[in-house]
Formats: structure tokens, C-alpha cells, sequence
């Protein structure tokens, strides 16, 4: 089992490292959907904003390696939110600016409910920051019954040059349990500047 996990887990970040900077569609709220899209939490590559950078590629990359869980009746909860759908609906992908992101959260249990619903945000590309390292929807909870969208601010340092790919990854988090200690679904995804 943990080798099959293992071989799943090396596919899907092998297919993140592959989704490069190919073109997309224009149209600021567009996107090209990639493999299942919407609630499944697979694809959805969003549009352009204003002229610079795009989303890359959307993929739900699978963090069931990260151990035991640190409170398991809340990371079980927590499981059932998926993310997808990145798109940048303003602003431009460049060194020394700062836009805004849209994702959309999805609560995959339709007898299910968690409150405070976030995603934390985090990227491994240097000179990204989130001025709030989490971000939620509007409201308490999220249910099974519709999904919410999320909007975040990405800033990028002046000294980011054209053409880097900055890698994002949101990770579900909620009822107060802010780490990431949950072996939740992560949402990774890139944009390019311009």
C-alpha cells in the first residue's frame, strides 16, 4: 500500500513538473481545464489578468505522506475539502507587483460541514509573499452543498525576474487547527511572470 501511495505520489509531482508554462487562454476568468476540473479538485488552469502572467496549471497533489495526523477527528473533517480552479483575476504576474488570486474550495462530504474554512498558503519560489498566510471564503462553514471561492493576495518581490515560474500550494485548513499537520489534499500550482 505505502509503495503503491509512493508511486501515485511521484506521478502526480512528476505531472505538476510537466505542466510548464504552455499557453492559456486569455480571457481574464477563462482557463483551459485540465484533467477533471471543478470538484474533483484535478486541473483548472485559469486565465490571464491585465495583460501578464498566467496560472500554469492547477493539480491536486495528494500529502498522505506527511505522517500521523496532529488532531485526527478535525483532519478527518478537514479531508474532504478540495481546491481548484486557480485563476488570476487582477493585477499583473510581475516582479514588484502583487495580485490577486481566485481558487475555489469544495467540500467533497455532502452530510459533512467545517467551520472556519481557510487555505494556507505557502510557496517555495524566493521573494513570494501572502500578505495573510491564510485566506478564507465568505462565511463560517462550508457544507457539502455549494462551493465558496477564495481570493488571495500574491506579492512578488522587484527582484523576481521575467520568466519565473513561482510555484503556490494551498493546503485546507479550518476549526481552528491552522497547522499543517493534516494528510490533506494539497492544491499546487504556478504562474510565470512576465
Amino acid at each position: 500500500m505505502r509503495q503503491t501511495s509512493a508511486l501515485l505520489i511521484g506521478i502526480l509531482l512528476s505531472l505538476v513538473a510537466g505542466c510548464g508554462s504552455g499557453a492559456r487562454s486569455n480571457d481574464a476568468g477563462g482557463g483551459a481545464g485540465g484533467g477533471g476540473g471543478g470538484a474533483a479538485g484535478r486541473g483548472g488552469a485559469g486565465g490571464r489578468a491585465d495583460g501578464g502572467g498566467q496560472v500554469d496549471g492547477g493539480l491536486a497533489v495528494d500529502a498522505s505522506d506527511a505522517g500521523t495526523d496532529g488532531a485526527p477527528a478535525i483532519c478527518a473533517r478537514l479531508r474532504a475539502l478540495v481546491f481548484s480552479n486557480p485563476t488570476v483575476v487582477s493585477g499583473t504576474v510581475a516582479g514588484g507587483q502583487t495580485v490577486t488570486v481566485q481558487i475555489t474550495l469544495t467540500d467533497n462530504d455532502p452530510t459533512g460541514y467545517v467551520s472556519y474554512p481557510e487555505a494556507l498558503l505557502t510557496s517555495p519560489t524566493p521573494g513570494v509573499s501572502f500578505p495573510a498566510a491564510e485566506a478564507g471564503p465568505p462565511g463560517a462553514y462550508i457544507d457539502g452543498t455549494m462551493p465558496k471561492p477564495i481570493t488571495f493576495a500574491v506579492k512578488l518581490d522587484a527582484a523576481i525576474p521575467s520568466g519565473t515560474v513561482v510555484q503556490i500550494d494551498a493546503r485546507p485548513v479550518g476549526q481552528g487547527h491552522l497547522a499543517d499537520d493534516c494528510n490533506a489534499t494539497i492544491l499546487s500550482f504556478s504562474l510565470t511572470t512576465s
